[in-house]
């Protein structure tokens, strides 16, 4: 017990005199996570604040989701209809709205994703007493960025679900599976719906990963939602739009394998993805032949634990 309370001295004092070593040398350190670093080794976003932050947050993105998804999202974004259970629309959604203000906001995020997408991305990074010099006393604010994954059992608060988007063009969709209800549905959308998919574009199949098992659902209807309790309460309230409250859907999806009936809903006001009727507890396999987006959607849910749901919306030009 003594040796050990020993070493612990030991390593302590080391740390300590080689702190003050780098503080007599350089008159200041760096510390990350507990962790002294010379300065003249750590690199620096040089910039403005709103450069040096979205150059950060994009960076991170472009690594973690697919290009596909982060491109469908910045159209979204301008329909101002995000999912609040994704943490990439989440994050877009910040910056636009941290720098609404700001001239060059839109334009920096669009080159920052193409010149990634394109193998280009190359931030101008700085050590720190370059960074010093380049910049004034009043300009010295650097970003810092916290990420939690949320499929590491230490985090404390977690959200259930992570749901991306991604475009598929309807050539690549077997077309015959959904002809009787592509046109038909696009009657039934509301605005609220087409603002939220963008125009002509439409649900399709959703890729979910639930515990150690991945589900493949079939998109196969809308239906309004029954708000006849939530009417009650609200009934004696002013301003009660009654043909708003009609006019609410959810996307229905049936469970893809064969005798399984599993049914779930989608709610566009809160973005949940819910259970109606439970999978039956038999095989669920892929089925054969499958296209090749299957593999694509399964890679990603497989590889990527932090994103949960996949939904396919068919572009319809």
């Amino acid at each position: 017990m003594e040796k050990k309370e020993d070493d612990k001295n030991k390593e302590n004092n080391n740390n300590e005199s080689n702190e003050n070593k780098i503080l007599e040398e350089n008159g200041y350190i760096a510390k990350i996570n507990e962790e002294i670093f010379n300065p003249e080794e750590v690199s620096i976003i040089i910039g403005d604040s709103m450069t040096r932050e979205i150059t950060q947050l994009i960076q991170y993105l472009c690594e973690s989701y697919p290009f596909e998804a982060i491109d469908y999202c910045l159209k979204r974004c301008f329909y101002n209809f995000l999912s609040k259970t994704s943490l990439l629309d989440k994050t877009i959604k910040y910056l636009l709205d941290k720098y609404k203000n700001k001239q060059n906001c839109e334009n920096l995020i669009y080159k920052l994703i193409y010149t990634y997408k394109e193998n280009t991305l190359h931030p101008k990074l700085s050590n720190v007493t370059q960074f010093n010099l380049l910049n004034n006393n009043d300009n010295k604010q650097m970003t810092k960025i916290v990420y939690y994954d949320q499929s590491k059992e230490d985090v404390s608060f977690k959200n259930t679900q992570n749901e991306i988007f991604i475009e598929i063009d309807k050539i690549y969709v077997n077309l015959p599976i959904i002809k009787n209800d592509l046109i038909p549905l696009k009657e039934k959308e509301n605005n609220i719906i087409e603002n939220f998919l963008c125009e002509k574009r439409h649900l399709y199949k959703r890729f979910c990963r639930r515990s150690e098992f991945i589900y493949i659902y079939n998109f196969c209807n809308l239906e309004k939602v029954d708000n006849s309790n939530k009417k009650k309460k609200k009934k004696n309230l002013e301003n009660i739009n009654e043909e708003e409250n009609n006019d609410n859907l959810e996307a229905i999806f049936i469970c893809e394998q064969e005798k399984c009936g599993g049914k779930f809903k989608y709610n566009f006001n809160n973005n949940r993805f819910s259970e109606i009727k439970p999978h039956l507890n038999i095989e669920h396999d892929i089925i054969k032949n499958a296209p090749s987006y299957y593999d694509e959607n399964i890679k990603i849910l497989t590889e990527k634990p932090y994103i949960t749901d996949i939904q396919l919306v068919i572009v319809d030009n």
